[in-house]
């Protein structure tokens, strides 16, 4: 049979009528997708770029809008449209504008079907051996192919931001005590996550002080994302809600945990610590699991960034409450590392007047200085080890008394927050502080004192009161490059000599 050529655009009515109905049909799927703006931005920029192909569509771009309108109120959820019916509204509707029309076998070519599957690609192939067609046409095929692997990617990718997972677990709480329950349980995927200290020591000695690795574990505990998925019996938290996550899961029914100091809980199972076994994975992960009472919204003016910096930030909070920090005390900080840049900055939120930090490192203690953490800087001399604990204390003596003279606070500070976990600082500590002032050891190894903190931890960035904590953050690596980030962090300069203060891993 004899194809007709292509001379004209032919105005069968079914044919328009139908790519009307198709066109609208595919434009309320984009719309209804959760991330289609660079998509909808690719179908735009195909169109415009052939302005002569699509110069005569002004009355079915006017149909095509009074389809959408009646979709958009009869059919708000699109989000069940398979992909295939997606992919195939989108070729047709594009390719009849671009491709000959054979009126003998409907409106795209003779033998091509609908396409699915790899229909695209075998209809190239036809339409190359059997009409010689044109680079050009190729090309705009090219761009077609691209615009369907988009859709169908946004697709899959906003797949589970439409999941209610229906999810029962069968807990024994003691002897023929077992309960059938919903695990009150979110999908979180993971935004960003700060490396620390004790992810440091697992990943070099494969152990934290006393806490040995006795089976595989994921690190990472300081961490924030979004919601993909809830589980059953969930009814505060919702699909796309960003979250920072509380590592530390405490069993809420000893008598600590009731007394509300979880932070005690002989029970606690906190993410990437081998105190508990089996161990319990970290966050250093693309999405995790993880119970909604231990998760917290995130202000919309706090970035992912900084609310994974919520949980030092909250051992930081917890030590100022304990310390008593007001407007007019004097502070010293022990450490310039990230918790003493935070421990800085909270005490400057909460009013002191008169703030310096100690270091050995000179770097970091000018970078406290200069970043305005911190008003004046120490820098220690780094001295052997003494011989005897008496020696030691004598040390730490000489030490507090060259700090005190040189910022003329004979009497003492009013409080001390020790952060580096050094015996020779939290000696020093002692002798700083002034009669009747308060020493607080932050920097003890324990990762999880914090008590109830994250809420107020996430208020302070909300209100923009820590306007320098994200300062912190000098290093970013994909998840892929983690190796290549723990090996910078123990290095701590980069591959330009950057130094670190705080690597982030993040999802991009």
């Amino acid at each position: 049979m004899l194809k007709q050529p292509y001379t004209k655009r032919r105005w069968d009515s079914k044919i328009y009528v139908g790519t009307c109905f198709i066109s609208a049909s595919w434009t309320v799927a984009f719309i209804s997708l959760a991330n289609t703006k660079s998509l909808v931005s690719d179908v735009c920029k195909f169109i415009l770029s052939r302005p002569t192909m699509y110069a005569a569509g002004g009355v079915e771009l006017a149909l095509t809008t009074y389809w959408f309108a009646l979709f958009a109120v009869l059919y708000r959820d699109t989000s069940s449209i398979p992909a295939t019916w997606i992919r195939q509204s989108l070729f047709v509707t594009l390719t009849t504008h671009s491709t000959p029309i054979d009126r003998t076998s409907g409106w795209v070519p003779t033998g091509t079907g609908s396409p699915s599957g790899n229909s695209v690609q075998d209809w190239r192939k036809s339409r190359t051996v059997e009409k010689g067609e044109d680079s050009a046409t190729l090309l705009h095929l090219d761009d077609l192919e691209r615009t369907i692997a988009g859709l169908e990617r946004d697709q899959r990718d906003t797949s589970a931001l439409h999941m209610s997972i229906e999810n029962y677990a069968a807990v024994l709480h003691g002897a023929k005590d077992l309960r059938l329950a919903p695990p009150g349980e979110a999908q979180v995927a993971i935004k960003a996550t700060g490396l620390c200290g004790s992810d440091l020591h697992y990943y070099v000695h494969g152990k934290n002080g006393e806490y040995v690795l006795r089976d595989p574990m994921a690190l990472g505990h300081e961490s924030a994302g979004i919601i993909t998925a809830i589980g059953s019996g969930v009814s505060d938290f919702k699909v796309g809600d960003r979250v920072a996550v509380e590592a530390g899961v405490y069993c809420r029914e000893c008598r600590l945990c009731k007394l509300g100091r979880y932070n005690l809980c002989t029970k606690m199972r906190f993410a990437s610590s081998a105190k508990v076994y089996p161990h319990a994975d970290g966050t250093l992960q693309s999405q995790i699991n993880h119970p909604v009472a231990f998760l917290h919204k995130i202000p919309d003016s706090c970035t992912y960034e900084q609310a994974s910096l919520v949980e030092p930030l909250s051992v930081v909070l917890n030590a100022s409450r304990r310390a008593g920090i007001r407007a007019g005390h004097r502070v010293l900080v022990l450490g310039a590392g990230a918790v003493g840049l935070l421990a800085c900055s909270v005490a400057a939120a909460h009013g002191a007047t008169n703030l310096v930090i100690v270091d050995i490192v000179e770097d970091r203690v000018n970078f406290a200085v200069k970043e305005g953490f911190a008003h004046a800087g120490h820098i220690l001399e780094r001295t052997p080890r003494p011989e005897t604990p008496a020696l030691g204390l004598e040390a730490a003596k000489a030490t507090a008394d060259l700090i005190l003279a040189k910022y003329g606070q004979e009497d003492g500070f009013d409080v001390v927050l020790e952060c580096t976990g050094v015996e020779s600082c939290m000696q020093a500590a002692i002798h700083t502080a002034r009669p009747g002032g308060k020493v607080v050891y932050i920097g003890m190894g324990t990762p999880n004192a914090m008590l109830n903190t994250y809420p107020d931890a996430l208020a302070l960035f909300g209100a923009g009161k820590l306007p320098n904590a994200e300062k912190l953050v000098t290093q970013h690596y994909p998840l892929s490059r983690v190796n290549e980030a723990f090996e910078v962090l123990l290095a701590g300069k980069d591959a330009e000599g950057k130094m670190v203060m705080k690597l982030m891993v993040t999802d991009v």
